[in-house]
């Protein structure tokens, strides 16, 4: 770990979540890492974060508009709109890239785009994501991943501080539940194709 980082703190430790907080050099808002286990393939997982196109649905109800600046092959520009419960709309404009690192194993990050979208309008306030990742392991258990995450999010606006790190320290563990989800409802989907082909 480098010299300018700070040890990460246990926060929470459930049976198949753990989170963690640090202070970051520089910045009031602590940075969470959050380290949990989901059902699900590589291949599952990379393609609900790869479908762009599909957050609205995959991120509801705090997403409510999406789409692709800037299309490439491994990295895509990407913006944001949400509306969060009891705050203003915000929006963030980022930049979304996937990196495998094994057959079993891949990385899934992103930092901030200085630009503001059209798409955003002109009342939404800008969130800034700053940099984050996570990271999708396959473990030794059939059918299960390890997803490890790490993000210092800022909501904007006036929001405290402490009242960021708090909806941080729920955002990121529950945008891991949502992939979960996805996959899950992706999976019941085929299910009934299949049915309903016999």
């Amino acid at each position: 770990m480098p010299k300018d980082e700070n040890p990460w703190v246990l926060k929470k430790d459930h049976e198949r979540f753990q989170i963690y907080t640090r202070e970051k050099s520089g910045s009031k808002i602590d940075e969470v890492q959050v380290v949990a286990l989901i059902s699900g393939t590589i291949r599952e997982a990379y393609e609900v974060l790869t479908d762009t196109g599909n957050f609205t649905e995959t991120f509801r109800p705090h997403i409510i508009e999406s789409g692709v600046t800037k299309k490439g092959v491994d990295c895509s520009s990407v913006y944001l709109v949400m509306d969060p419960a009891l705050l203003e709309r915000r929006y963030t404009h980022i930049k979304l890239c996937t990196t495998f690192l094994s057959p079993d194993s891949f990385n899934f990050y992103w930092t901030r785009l200085p630009d503001r979208p059209l798409q955003a309008g002109d009342k939404a306030i800008e969130m800034d994501f700053r940099k984050g990742g996570c990271t999708f392991n396959e473990t030794a258990v059939p059918d299960e991943l390890q997803v490890t995450c790490q993000a210092s999010l800022d909501l904007g606006g006036s929001l405290p501080v402490f009242m960021i790190n708090e909806i941080n320290m729920k955002a990121i563990p529950s945008v891991i539940w949502q992939i979960y989800d996805e996959i899950k409802r992706r999976r019941d989907f085929s299910s009934e194709v299949l049915k309903k082909g016999k």
